[in-house]
């Protein structure tokens, strides 16, 4: 699995996931993480033989997330859009 930094728009600011009081919106985001993590370790550029790096995952108030990642290279990144869906 690899590493995906979360944060969540709490009010009008961002605010990191460990900073989040709520229990149960801590434990739903971490385990979206989770599995976003699981997903992208098993995707690697058949090019350069790396992963992605740098992942990070916002979501906002309403519900909607936002992935950002850095990758070596446009065909990593067409092969984790089609491992995503």
């Amino acid at each position: 699995m690899l590493p995906v930094t979360i944060t969540v728009r709490m009010g009008s600011k961002n605010v990191a996931l460990d900073d989040v009081k709520d229990r149960r919106i801590k434990e739903g985001l971490s385990q979206a993480g989770r599995e976003i993590g699981s997903k992208l370790a098993t995707v690697r550029c058949a090019e350069h033989g790396q992963t992605a790096t740098g992942i990070k995952l916002h979501f906002e108030a309403s519900g909607a997330a936002d992935l950002k990642y850095d990758s070596c290279c446009a065909g990593l990144g067409a092969q984790i859009q089609k491992a995503l869906g």
